[in-house]
Order: C-alpha cells, then sequence, then structure tokens
C-alpha cells in the first residue's frame, strides 16, 4: 500500500478546521431515538439535555432533521442564561 503526505494544517478561518474546540462533553447519551451516538452533534445535545437547555420536540425524537427556528434559538439561549 502506498503511502501519502499528511495533510497540511487548515489556515484559521479555513472551511476545512475543525470546530469542535470548547464542544460540551457529556458521557450519557440524550436519549431521543434521532441521535445516534456518534453523530457529531451527539455530545451537546446531551449535555444540552442535561442542562435543560431541551427537551426534544417530543416522542423521544430531537428533531435533528428538522431546521431549527429562531423561536427554539431564543428558547435555547433563554434557558442556558437563565442557569447563570
Amino acid at each position: 500500500m502506498a503511502c501519502s503526505a499528511p495533510t497540511p494544517p487548515a489556515p484559521a478561518l479555513s472551511p476545512r478546521r475543525s470546530c469542535s474546540r470548547g464542544a460540551p462533553r457529556c458521557e450519557r447519551r440524550a436519549g431521543f431515538s434521532d441521535v445516534a451516538a456518534d453523530a457529531y452533534y451527539a455530545q451537546a445535545v446531551a449535555w444540552a439535555k442535561e442542562h435543560g437547555i431541551t427537551d426534544g420536540i417530543g416522542g423521544g425524537l430531537f428533531g435533528s432533521a428538522n431546521d431549527c427556528t429562531r423561536a427554539q434559538i431564543a428558547a435555547f439561549l433563554w434557558r442556558l442564561y437563565a442557569e447563570k
């Protein structure tokens, strides 16, 4: 098998650069049937659920395939900052 050179690091404002620094970590699963354990956002959803920021859209669903409305974003932010 041939070897390839490693990909050079992406510039600071590159679309290839990872945005995962500072992402919330949670050891437990979110408990929503539409959030796979290996989804890139699974830890953030579990953290938000654990901290009372979201309870999903009902029926055991988070709504991961849905667009997030402005009202939902406002509710998330309200609940986040109400903790402090």
